[in-house]
């Protein structure tokens, strides 16, 4: 059974540091190693809210949603939605996405955001069926 919750710092020393670098590394290929301290620090930001996902005791998947106070109205941009190689194809990131939008209507978020490589063509039809449309825009990125 997958059971589904929301993170805060308190829940760090819960989570398998394993379990949470693997997903990171399944996520982009540039990742990232988080260790106790890294992780809380990325839980305890004020307009974050992290979801999880749980098979067994293990973290199997992960989605971030951010909630940007805009100066016409409040946004929310999903990010780092992943779930495990081994998990895949049960419906997780379904109901990860699902909850993930109920929280923006219960927040009173006016529209969600995400960005998707085309090559990731199952998540790109997820989000689809589940009422995202691809939007005709520019992304511009500066490295630092």
């Amino acid at each position: 059974m997958i059971k589904y919750a929301f993170l805060t710092p308190a829940d760090v020393g819960t989570i398998n540091l394993d379990d949470l670098n693997s997903l990171i590394a399944q996520l982009t290929t540039s990742p990232i190693k988080h260790n106790l301290t890294s992780f809380r620090r990325f839980l305890d930001q004020p307009s974050l809210f992290q979801l999880a996902a749980f098979a067994d005791q293990h973290l199997v998947g992960l989605a971030s949603l951010f909630v940007v106070r805009k100066i016409e109205v409040k946004a929310g941009l999903v990010e780092g939605v992943v779930v495990d190689k081994k998990y895949r194809r049960q419906g997780i990131g379904t109901k990860m996405m699902e909850l993930l939008i109920e929280k923006t209507r219960q927040i009173g978020v006016k529209h969600l955001d995400l960005t998707s490589h085309p090559a990731r063509v199952a998540a790109n039809r997820l989000y689809l069926r589940l009422g995202f449309h691809l939007r005709q825009t520019n992304l511009y990125r500066l490295d630092l």
